[in-house]
């Protein structure tokens, strides 16, 4: 199993904890139901590599995020988000939001139900936890963003 941190996760500390996380995941799910696959296309038999393996990905189980982490930051490491995919179910995704029926093997019974429960409000709020606006952007508070009084002289 791998020991130390790779080399760049001191560099971007943030991806580092998010493939720990995945990866946790994908463990602790392979351990309650005894094996995993694609959740998508139904691939059995999928693998959870450490990250110092060398990945195959023809057996590789990923982490993908039904609602994309890119556009939805709060959910990134929300597990009723998560779908474990193989890898080219994972790779033709990207960070698209699918149609829940293209989850045809949910790995329990809970999963569509799981993820139609995440509420419309937690998928508009930004990674600050701010409500996002109707064009999907954060109106910037977070960023102590102070705006000018237009009216002084």
């Amino acid at each position: 199993m791998c020991k130390e941190r790779p080399f760049w996760a001191k560099k971007n500390e943030e991806k580092w904890l998010q493939l720990e996380f995945n990866i946790n995941f994908l463990k602790q799910t392979k351990k309650e139901f005894k094996n995993l696959h694609c959740e998508y296309c139904g691939k059995k038999n999928l693998k959870v590599y450490g990250w110092c393996e060398k990945v195959d990905t023809k057996d590789v189980a990923t982490v993908d995020h039904f609602y994309p982490k890119s556009k939805y930051d709060n959910l990134k490491k929300n597990k009723d988000n998560f779908v474990v995919s193989c890898y080219s179910c994972n790779n033709i995704k990207k960070d698209n939001l699918w149609e829940i029926v293209k989850i045809k093997y949910p790995i329990n019974n809970n999963k569509i139900t799981k993820i139609k429960n995440i509420r419309m409000s937690e998928r508009n709020k930004c990674g600050c936890g701010n409500t996002k606006d109707e064009n999907g952007y954060c109106d910037g508070s977070h960023m102590n963003i102070v705006k000018e009084n237009t009216d002084k002289k």
